[in-house]
């Protein structure tokens, strides 16, 4: 019994066996069909359908580091640079130690971390790389991009502080100019008040010199129009005296004239009659009166003693003519009687 108990063991052994190895066999076929699928994908530049296939691949051995490699790398083809690291970290991990699995996987998990710009992270993978394999062409031109990445990301972030120094500065810079202007605007404002001031007392006396300028300009005004009246009164004064010095001298005329028609009229009795001695004498003097009576006066005063003269003169001419022809009256009467001369 026993032995036949034995016999059934071995055959569900062998069965079971086999069944296994035909499973295996099966997911070997099955894995290898989609390795292909994924391969042609990612040959094809079709990156989602082969991040699709590879992490099938990765469901009956999720640490499967090639598999993890291959998923990070089509997902780092998309662009989706944390989802890669996430997978090369695997990679990384369960790949033999300083193979050339782990060589790469530490060199693309790099290139992630640079694109999500941890530049320290990816300098230390880079290092890693080269200590595996100091060779490596790329590592070392990507470590000193990633280098001079640093050195100027550090120039930036030192840009802001020396801005806010430079900012400070020119903030102090310009409070210091407010104050100034503030204390400017002071000195001013008193400045203008002053000069207001000034201003004020400039005009106030200004008034007090206007209202006293207009009073002497008044004055001065009435000065000039007492002037004028004056002047007025002395061209009428003159006028007056001009037309009274011609009046008189026309009136001297008159009288010049009168006296040389009674001159003529006494020398024609003198030549009739006989002239005496004394009517001789007469006749010189009228003929030196008459030139005198011809000379034209040189101002008023030696016309009025003139005209004074010949008034007088002129009576003197008078009583003489009318004292001579009673003479000859009485002569004509006596001779007419007697025939001869009856004084």
């Amino acid at each position: 019994m026993f032995c036949r108990g034995m016999g059934i063991m071995k055959k569900l052994i062998f069965m079971f066996a086999c069944l296994l190895s035909i499973n295996v066999q099966a997911n070997l076929f099955s894995n290898s069909f989609t390795q292909k699928k994924a391969h042609d994908a990612y040959q094809r530049g079709n990156f989602a359908q082969a991040e699709t296939e590879y992490i099938k691949l990765l469901t009956d051995n999720p640490y499967d580091a090639q598999n993890n490699y291959n998923v990070g790398d089509v997902l780092y083809k998309q662009q989706k640079f944390k989802d890669a690291e996430s997978y090369f970290n695997r990679a990384v991990e369960h790949a033999p130690l300083k193979s050339q699995l782990q060589e790469q996987a530490l060199f693309n998990r790099g290139n992630s971390l640079v694109q999500q710009k941890k530049l320290d992270d990816a300098i230390k993978d880079y290092k890693k790389v080269l200590e595996i394999n100091p060779e490596n062409k790329s590592a070392k031109t990507n470590l000193k991009i990633v280098e001079e990445m640093k050195k100027e990301e550090k120039k930036q972030e030192q840009k802001p502080k020396d801005k806010d120094k430079d900012q400070n500065k020119q903030d102090q810079k310009q409070d210091q100019q407010q104050d100034q202007k503030q204390d400017q605007q002071s000195s001013d404002q008193k400045s203008e008040d002053k000069d207001q001031k000034n201003d004020q007392g400039q005009k106030q006396q200004n008034g007090k010199d206007g209202d006293n300028q207009q009073k002497r300009d008044e004055q001065s005004q009435q000065q000039e129009k007492e002037q004028s009246k004056k002047e007025q009164e002395d061209g009428l004064q003159k006028s007056k005296e001009k037309e009274s010095k011609a009046k008189e001298q026309q009136k001297n005329g008159q009288n010049q004239q009168a006296q040389h028609e009674k001159s003529s009229e006494q020398k024609d009795i003198q030549q009739s009659n006989g002239a005496s001695e004394n009517g001789k004498d007469d006749t010189k003097l009228d003929d030196a009166y008459a030139q005198s009576l011809m000379t034209k006066p040189s101002d008023d005063e030696r016309l009025q003693e003139r005209s004074a003269m010949l008034l007088d003169k002129f009576d003197d001419y008078e009583k003489n003519i009318q004292k001579k022809l009673l003479q000859m009256n009485v002569t004509k009467q006596g001779e007419q009687k007697h025939g001869q001369k009856n004084w």
